[in-house]
């Protein structure tokens, strides 16, 4: 579903503005994919798993916020004219992942509704 989506807004995208545009557009959606990845590794070290590795939590933690958000700082510094696209790639994918959750969770109170 998300490729789809993400798909059709680069043929969007790829037609109204220039390939570089749309290539930070995908940069955008996958730093997204990775930030939301770790994300989920890093809560699910945190809340679910027994014993806590505070090794693994130390270096997934690493990763996600100075390494990854050091990146997309460096990104958005780089390039200034056209970083929209980026950070509109980036958007996508929380937007659907919201949509996503808040959807299930609609489902299962009318559910339980019933």
């Amino acid at each position: 579903m998300y490729m789809l989506i993400t798909a059709s807004m680069l043929l969007s995208l790829s037609a109204y503005f220039n390939l570089f545009a749309t290539l930070w557009f995908i940069a955008g959606g996958l730093f997204g994919f990775v930030n939301l990845y770790f994300l989920k590794k890093l809560l699910h070290e945190l809340i679910i798993v027994n014993p806590k590795n505070f090794s693994k939590i130390g270096l997934l933690a690493i990763i996600k916020f100075p390494l990854l958000y050091g990146i997309s700082f460096g990104l958005l510094y780089l390039q200034s004219e056209i970083s929209w696209t980026l950070i509109a790639g980036f958007i996508v994918v929380l937007a659907l992942t919201i949509k996503k959750i808040v959807s299930d969770a609609l489902r299962s109170d009318e559910s339980q509704v019933a």
